[in-house]
């Protein structure tokens, strides 16, 4: 434990199906190391055996407005999770956020709603590939899915020559 992070280190690479590229992509996989100690504690009610935990991580985190889990291997062979304890947001950033709260936005979205408010109300898809680091599909997929849910909308300009 640190001040301003927690990081969980294991010893070891994770078991196979699980990949670091799978569990940065929020996927389910689930593998046990060992067995036995997965299966009491299932069957005791403390965890069940879905591949559920990373993914429930990252939600958690963007939930409480904090930097997603950073998940990595360190000296070739250990496993680490770091949880920071910054927030990503400004106090009155969150609070103008909460109004979209039942919308199930994800922190690219998040983050481009805030975008706009502080570019006058407004952005475009480069400037979503630009700022969120992903190609023009992700863009455009999460573009249409915010028009879909109702909280932007499609503004288009037309010149007269």
């Amino acid at each position: 434990m640190f001040d301003d992070r927690l990081e969980v280190r294991s010893p070891g690479l994770p078991p196979e199906p699980v990949t670091l590229n799978k569990l940065l992509r929020r996927e389910r996989v689930h593998a046990s190391r060992n067995p036995l100690i997965v299966r009491v504690l299932t069957d005791s009610g403390y965890m069940r055996e879905t591949g559920e935990g990373i993914p429930r991580m990252f939600d958690v985190m963007e939930k409480n407005g904090l930097y997603p889990p950073e998940i990595s291997i360190v000296a070739e062979s250990v496993f680490c999770v770091t949880l920071k304890n910054q927030p990503m947001y400004t106090p009155e950033d969150m609070e103008w956020l909460e109004q979209f709260g039942e919308l199930n936005l994800n922190p690219d979205q998040k983050r481009m709603l805030l975008f706009a408010r502080a570019h006058g109300g407004s952005f475009t898809n480069r400037d979503w590939q630009r700022v969120c680091e992903v190609d023009i599909n992700t863009a455009s997929r999460d573009i249409k899915d915010m028009l879909r849910k109702g909280c932007i909308q499609v503004f288009s300009i037309s010149r007269s020559i």
